[in-house]
């Protein structure tokens, strides 16, 4: 038999618990794994360091990143909704006639896009499938982080980095555009990331009322005002279509 790493074995046995589960509490991993309270912390601590899992803030679970979705190995979610929004968003984006994008958190708290159809071309658009950025300038960043269990830390450790003249550039801005994002259920990035751009954005939700993703449609700012409210209704229709499949 060859030769194999203990420590490295029982992380992967670990990692292997989440499959098909959107989260778990450390209690529940040593009940299933019987390894010792401190050697089932000492393995979460490397996991959550090396960004393969992180711990909410709200409820102390342990959840998957979407690090292991990008690596094709453990994020079976990822390639779930990957297949489920696929007709949606082409449907949406030939209805509309702009570009329609899918976004995540990833465990930075940062914005990841993994899904976009250009039936519109927007010169320069970004940014590029599986780039990562700061919420703060994103109509989707920011309808994911109004529905986060982490809402606090990331609106505190976002870098507010100046993209435009429009650009929030602090939490307590950021904060209140939050504010009205959940009581509003959209957000808007006019101007924010790139001159003559608007876009509008809205979270996928899970039952428990926490994003799990977040669609935008994106276009030129007149073209996109002119038609808000048709953007709006078939945004939430597309959303939660989503949610349903996903369910």
């Amino acid at each position: 038999m060859a030769d194999k790493n203990n420590s490295l074995d029982k992380a992967l046995k670990v990692l292997d618990l989440f499959v098909g589960r959107d989260s778990m509490m450390m209690s529940e991993i040593v009940a299933a794994t019987s390894y010792s309270n401190s050697a089932v912390q000492r393995i979460l601590n490397t996991l959550r360091e090396n960004g393969y899992l992180y711990k909410s803030d709200s409820d102390g679970a342990y959840r998957v990143c979407i690090k292991l979705f990008f690596l094709g190995n453990q994020a079976d979610f990822g390639r779930q909704l990957l297949t489920v929004a696929r007709e949606p968003v082409e449907k949406l984006a030939r209805k509309l006639g702009f570009t329609v994008s899918v976004s995540m958190l990833d465990e930075d708290g940062k914005i990841v896009t993994i899904m976009r159809n250009n039936i519109q071309t927007v010169r320069g658009l970004v940014p590029n499938i599986g780039d990562s950025r700061s919420p703060h300038a994103s109509a989707a960043g920011k309808s994911l982080v109004a529905y986060s269990d982490n809402m606090s830390s990331i609106i505190e450790d976002a870098d507010y980095e100046r993209y435009t003249d429009y650009t929030i550039t602090n939490p307590v801005d950021f904060r209140k555009e939050i504010d009205e994002v959940r009581v509003e259920g959209y957000a808007y990035d006019n101007e924010e990331l790139m001159d003559g751009l608007f876009c509008v954005g809205k979270a996928v939700l899970n039952k428990r009322g926490n994003a799990i993703a977040a669609l935008s449609v994106t276009g030129y700012k007149m073209k996109i005002l002119e038609n808000i409210d048709t953007i709006r209704s078939e945004l939430a229709s597309a959303t939660d279509e989503i949610a349903k499949l996903l369910v």
